[in-house]
């Protein structure tokens, strides 16, 4: 019992991503502290965004960003720097606030840590902590724990959220399911990462969505790479519950038993959580830099998006690779009709569709025809464009 007691504590730990882990006695858990951020809120007062400082008009913003502890290879870091980047490049200010266990940071040290294993975002400066926000026009909340803190301040004209999945659902029903469901009731601008997003989370509020997009600097065919037949990428990431990755392993299970020839290469996490039956190769945590090449070697890469999906599918797209993701509505209203191929969710259709389009190579390329094509249109630039006007209009029209 104590041994399960010991499990089920460190789960919880788990998934309170982005706070600081808080010291226990006799393996109680504090939830006063744990959950210290949230007080003084109405579950029955909708609460007004705006500063009612008239803000006149601007072109240009300041624009803090209060963001969870920042790790390797997080995909939604990665989204938030690209937005910061862009922003930066056109002559807004931004200063970036990290909440949780940062105490791997210095203050000095957080934009070679972003510079390093993201991109260069440009002369940003950063800070350790929420306390002392500096005045600013916008302010963006980047997760449900974030947006707590952002309610609380009031150095600022325009609170903003930048939702990147609907994250109740990463909970079950549970207190954290609730209190992350809350904050979409706070009043902010909602800047949504896709059409299914915005229905689920703006509803009658104010905000805007946009659909992912891909470098396509970056993400291309390189016509010096041979591609294998025989080859599927799979996305693992088994602490991530929202990634399928059990539904994902017994697919796989059945593929390798309906196909001998199939060659399966992960990514995603460094050691696998699961005892895996068949013969595999693990890339572990790639670089950026890397990925490209291991798309244009595959012929399909299996991602499994059970919430909103990710960066992936539009970037391995560009590369040539056919995507198979779940059939469930997230992926049906983001996805263009004859882009990918939607499957499943259960293992065993999952397995015979990447099973046909591994052997059938006229289809396979019908449909990674129409994905190049398609990706022509999500370039980074007119989406980030579409997201600055968006949030300038907000601003200047409130």
């Amino acid at each position: 019992m104590k041994k399960m007691h010991a499990v089920i504590t460190k789960l919880l730990y788990k998934v309170r991503y982005g706070l600081k882990q808080v010291k226990h006695t006799a393996n109680k858990l504090d939830v006063y502290k744990t959950f210290h951020f949230i007080k003084n809120i109405s579950f029955q007062e909708k609460v007004g965004f705006n500063n009612q400082t008239k803000r006149g008009s601007k072109s240009k913003l300041t624009i803090n960003w209060v963001i969870p502890n920042i790790g390797l290879g997080g995909g939604g870091h990665l989204n938030i720097f690209r937005f910061i980047r862009y922003f930066q490049s056109q002559g807004h200010i931004n200063r970036i606030y990290i909440i949780g266990d940062y105490e791997a940071f210095e203050d000095a040290s957080i934009l070679d840590f972003i510079n390093t294993h993201y991109f260069k975002i440009g002369n940003v400066e950063c800070y350790r902590g929420s306390l002392g926000l500096k005045y600013s026009d916008v302010t963006f909340a980047t997760s449900w724990q974030t947006a707590y803190y952002v309610y609380y301040d009031d150095n600022t004209l325009l609170k903003a959220y930048f939702v990147q999945d609907y994250e109740p659902s990463f909970y079950p029903m549970s207190s954290e399911y609730v209190f992350a469901e809350m904050t979409y009731g706070f009043g902010f601008y909602h800047v949504c990462a896709s059409s299914w997003l915005g229905k689920k989370v703006i509803k009658g509020g104010k905000g805007t969505h946009y659909a992912l997009g891909v470098d396509l600097n970056e993400y291309k065919i390189l016509p010096e790479i041979r591609k294998n037949d025989n080859q599927v990428f799979v996305y693992l990431r088994s602490n991530t519950p929202r990634r399928a990755t059990e539904i994902i392993l017994l697919a796989l299970t059945q593929l390798k038993e309906i196909n001998h020839k199939v060659e399966i290469v992960f990514a995603g996490e460094k050691e696998l959580a699961y005892d895996i039956p068949f013969s595999f190769k693990n890339l572990g945590i790639c670089s950026l830099s890397e990925l490209p090449k291991i798309y244009n070697e595959s012929c399909v890469a299996l991602v499994g998006s059970l919430t909103n999906y990710s960066l992936l599918p539009q970037e391995i797209m560009a590369c040539g690779c056919l995507v198979v993701d779940l059939m469930l509505e997230n992926n049906i209203s983001v996805h263009k009709k004859g882009t990918v191929v939607l499957a499943g969710p259960s293992p065993y259709d999952i397995a015979k569709k990447v099973d046909y389009y591994l052997t059938n190579k006229t289809d396979r390329n019908a449909l990674i025809h129409n994905a190049l094509e398609h990706v022509r249109t999500l370039q980074w630039q007119g989406i980030l464009q579409g997201v600055e006007a968006d949030l300038l209009k907000e601003f200047n029209n409130s």
